[in-house]
């Protein structure tokens, strides 16, 4: 019943009318079905082999029902992607909004991210291996990653507020993780390369925290010239840890 729906909720299906509730739930649940379809007929025949023919034959489906909502085979290709990567994204969201400390907030994202490739690895495979769909899916891959850079950029100035990061540009050091995420994965699936998950985010978030400079290097790099550098004006506008 709505009168026991959080207020949030209430306030969202008391906006719409019965009719306009029942469409939405019928289409996401038609969507998910035509998703799920799809996955299965990626595994067995590959991107070749998808049609809209074969999709709506595995969901249950009149071919017109698959076009309805999407008109090309681009588009749901395009869907498929974004309900893969989606999930992975709204669980950083949810880990970057929480009340761990910008360190754990880093490791647990990281960690998400590995295991949510193992979980989809052979559709990763298809969308990163073939030429074909790179290409369908350049568009939501752009949005996705620029998603991605903006949660990252969240918890890098959360960290240098409370004085655990140092000041840094949070758009070049999120782009960094991203691309820290991203390759990893397109080597293991031209590869075949398994990874442990635990392993592998625990050696990135070392390096992201750290860096390259031995503690050596660190402790006198404000004597040697060579490797100090004036702070571009760009970085002016991020945020100084507390106290400087």
């Amino acid at each position: 019943m709505v009168g026991n729906l959080p207020v949030n909720e209430r306030e969202y299906f008391g906006s719409k009318s019965l009719a306009a509730q029942c469409r939405e739930i019928a289409t996401a649940a038609m969507k998910e079905g035509i998703f799920q379809a799809a996955l299965q007929v990626i595994r067995e025949r590959g991107f070749d082999g998808l049609t809209m023919d074969r999709v709506a034959e595995v969901a249950g489906v009149a071919k017109g029902s698959i076009y309805h909502y999407f008109a090309t085979k681009q588009a749901l290709m395009e869907f498929i992607f974004e309900r893969v990567v989606s999930p992975a994204l709204e669980r950083a969201k949810e880990v970057a909004l929480s009340a761990l400390s910008p360190v754990e907030k880093l490791r647990a994202i990281l960690v998400e991210w590995f295991t949510h490739f193992s979980a989809y690895r052979g559709i990763f495979e298809t969308i990163f291996a073939d030429p074909t769909i790179r290409h369908f899916c350049s568009d939501a891959r752009r949005s996705k990653y620029s998603d991605g850079i903006a949660i990252f950029e969240t918890v890098i100035r959360e960290g240098m507020e409370q004085g655990i990061f140092r000041v840094v540009h949070t758009q070049v050091a999120a782009e960094v993780m991203v691309g820290a995420l991203v390759l990893p994965v397109e080597r293991d699936l031209e590869s075949g390369r398994t990874r442990s998950t635990e392993a592998w985010a625990e050696k990135l978030l070392d390096l992201l925290l750290w860096g390259l400079a031995s503690p050596e290097l660190a402790q006198h790099s404000s004597k040697d010239a060579s490797i100090t550098r004036a702070r571009p004006a760009e970085e002016t506008n991020n945020v100084a840890p507390k106290g400087a």
